[in-house]
């Protein structure tokens, strides 16, 4: 599929919008980051949904939402730690099995790591708009607990 991306790239417009979202680092962990409170959402429709929903037990799950929301993201001591953040957590540390990001040499030969994800032998460099002026730049290695950290604060504020 992405060999197939990159070939289409040149002469297709969405495919390059496509792509370039693929390697945007923020995104990517900002998706990952929200599943938690997706689940909430899908929770609460699916009872509203109901035809037999009484008042009670919806004010009851609307109440168990809003503590686990700010147990998962608001407060200091556990947010971003509880077990629905695994797939975020591998992100973080770079072993996660859906997304292959590792660090690389930069290829102007430079000694600096830049990220990447790399499907089907084609390397593709990771993008951050966070700490860049306009256009996105590369991830570098020193500047991941940033990004990672703007993203964080960004789930809670939207959240």
């Amino acid at each position: 599929m992405m060999a197939k991306m990159c070939v289409n790239v040149l002469g297709n417009n969405i495919v390059a919008i496509n792509l370039s979202l693929f390697c945007d680092l923020e995104l990517i962990l900002g998706l990952h980051a929200i599943l938690p409170f997706l689940d909430f959402v899908h929770t609460l429709i699916k009872l509203t949904q109901s035809h037999d929903v009484f008042i009670c037990d919806f004010v009851n799950t609307v109440k168990v939402c809003q503590l686990d929301l700010y147990y998962f993201y608001f407060d200091p001591y556990t947010k971003f730690e509880d077990l629905a953040f695994d797939e975020l957590k591998t992100l973080e540390s770079l072993t996660s099995k859906n997304l292959p990001m590792s660090w690389c040499e930069d290829m102007n030969c430079e000694e600096v790591d830049c990220l990447i994800n790399e499907f089907v032998g084609a390397k593709f460099f990771v993008n951050q708009h966070y700490l860049a002026t306009s256009a996105p730049k590369l991830v570098l290695k020193l500047d991941f607990p940033l990004v990672m950290a703007h993203v964080k604060s960004s789930c809670e504020n939207y959240v």
